[in-house]
């Protein structure tokens, strides 16, 4: 199966990534959309793993809370910022396109950084640094992004983090949450 870590977007920061991919959309980008269902902040990616090993990340997964990576800081609730569109590896040949924001809490990257050192024993390897981004379409990367500037930004609160699956069905891929920590 296929498994990772992150934040759940509610009804408010679902309906502000829509607009952006409305945006985008009235400006003539073409992609394969993500649906709306499965957006989400990824922030640590787990990948295929095996049966045998979902018990260990399960535990791990749900040790978390509590843990503090900086000594002065801990895991908790934060607000997790979404202020403009971007895409991944760059705009002027984008492959993926995502919404976000630069700039986030300090307690974005402490919950990342504490998921992903609590993964790292059980073999998993991070190399990316955590960029808070909900993928939204994938493109050829043969056009450049022309990113409209969103109007305003939005902040929703982080209260929990989820451990997801990724489940293949006939209508393609959805993300269901296996295990949920209250921060």
């Amino acid at each position: 199966m296929r498994l990772f870590a992150g934040i759940p977007l509610d009804a408010a920061a679902r309906a502000f990534v829509a607009a952006a991919a409305d945006a985008l959309k009235r400006n003539g980008v073409r992609a394969r959309w993500t649906t709306a269902e499965n957006w989400h902040v990824t922030l640590a990616f787990l990948g295929d793993v095996d049966d045998a090993a979902v018990p260990a990340i399960s535990s791990a997964f749900n040790a978390v809370v509590g843990r503090a990576p900086l000594a002065q800081n801990s895991l908790g609730p934060f607000s997790l910022h979404l202020s403009n569109i971007g895409a991944f590896p760059t705009s002027r040949r984008p492959r993926v396109l995502w919404v976000g924001g630069p700039e986030q809490e300090q307690r974005f990257t402490i919950a990342a950084l504490a998921l992903r050192s609590a993964f790292e024993p059980l073999g998993f390897h991070f190399e990316d640094a955590p960029l808070a981004h909900v993928t939204i379409g994938r493109t050829t990367g043969a056009e450049p992004l022309l990113a409209p500037l969103l109007a305003a930004a939005h902040a929703m609160p982080v209260t929990h983090l989820a451990l997801f699956e990724s489940v293949r069905a006939s209508a393609g891929v959805r993300y269901e949450e296996r295990e949920v920590i209250f921060l």
